[in-house]
């Protein structure tokens, strides 16, 4: 009975894959987080304290639909691989073939990260360097519609800021990053205007002035630094011990990349909207109802504004018409008051 007990503890051990600690508790072992890391490109995304969870779901939703809009062929290829198969295999290969083909077409386009950090977020992009989606026009392409259409597309998610690729923030390794990322957008090119966006988090020994001397040899003294009017904005983000970076345009008109600001910014997303047809009549009536007090209010005013104009004119075209008696007896009434005076 012992020795049948303790493997039925091993078991139970195996199966359940808890472990004890040093006071006797059982806990279960954490699953190991997806960590910041080099030779990745993704999203940083800001948000409300508390919220990271709900701007994640958001963030998934809303780059799934943009990866299908700008990449339709990418699934489509993978479909294809799918679909093959050799003409002549075993029934273990073939087993085998169909729990891999399951396991494909569960893979996901992208992953969060964990960046220690409140109220940021890192939407990882599933692949590396050979992810087929560019974060940088994924993004442009997410606030274009919301510029354009000034619609509310997330409510939790604020500010996008995509990542084209990271290295450990280190000058040598910067240095190494930033030509390929930078070349297509000022290499034999002159008088280009840029700005740099410099974000650094939980690190102190990354600093500015050293990352602006390595990107201005970078690009080289046929360009210019506009900080009003950019055509491309550089952003540099460091987290912990991560650099990333990136180019970007319409840097200043999409209100900084936030995704909030450009909708509330002069849109109609806060109009109330009604929920059935009941309601929609009601809300009509009172708009109408809105319409013609004001227009008729507008009437009354336009109305008294003619009225008071026109008795301005009468009283200025109705002269007192003086004669020289007239004149000569209030002289002689003045000389009299002299008199008396």
């Amino acid at each position: 009975l012992g020795y049948m007990g303790s493997d039925l503890y091993l078991l139970m051990e195996g199966e359940n894959k808890r472990k004890r600690k040093g006071d006797g508790q059982w806990y279960r072992e954490k699953k190991k987080r997806t960590e910041y890391e080099p030779v990745m490109k993704g999203v940083f995304i800001t948000c409300d304290q508390k919220k990271e969870a709900q701007a994640v779901r958001e963030a998934y939703n809303m780059f799934n639909v943009y990866a299908e809009k700008m990449y339709p062929n990418v699934e489509a290829s993978v479909e294809e691989v799918i679909e093959e198969a050799p003409s002549s295999i075993s029934v273990g290969d073939a087993l085998e073939k169909e729990l891999n083909d399951m396991k494909k077409q569960k893979d996901r386009r992208f992953c969060s990260v964990d960046t220690m950090c409140k109220g940021v977020v890192f939407i990882k992009f599933i692949g590396g360097t050979n992810c087929p989606y560019d974060p940088v026009d994924m993004v442009h392409a997410i606030l274009q519609d919301a510029f354009d259409t000034k619609e509310k597309l997330s409510r939790f998610c604020a500010r996008l800021l995509p990542v084209k690729r990271t290295c450990h923030a280190s000058l040598e390794e910067l240095a190494e990053m930033a030509p390929p990322i930078l070349d297509p957008y000022f290499k034999d090119k002159t008088d280009v205007k840029w700005v740099l966006e410099y974000k650094c988090r939980n690190n102190s020994s990354f600093h500015k002035a050293d990352v602006i001397r390595v990107i201005t040899q970078t690009i080289g003294a046929n360009h210019r630094v506009d900080l009003r009017n950019p055509d491309f904005t550089i952003l540099l983000e460091v987290n912990k011990n991560i650099c990333g970076i990136s180019v970007v345009r319409d840097y200043n008109k999409f209100r900084y990349y936030n995704l909030q600001s450009i909708v509330t910014e002069g849109s109609t997303s806060n109009i109330y909207k009604p929920k059935n047809e009941k309601m929609k009549q009601i809300h009509q009536d009172s708009m109408a109802a809105g319409e013609q007090s004001a227009a008729a209010l507008q009437d009354q005013l336009k109305t008294a504004t003619e009225s008071s104009d026109q008795q301005v004119v009468e009283q200025d075209v109705q002269i007192p018409q003086d004669t020289t008696g007239a004149g000569e007896q209030s002289e002689a009434e003045d000389e009299e008051d002299v008199r008396i005076f």
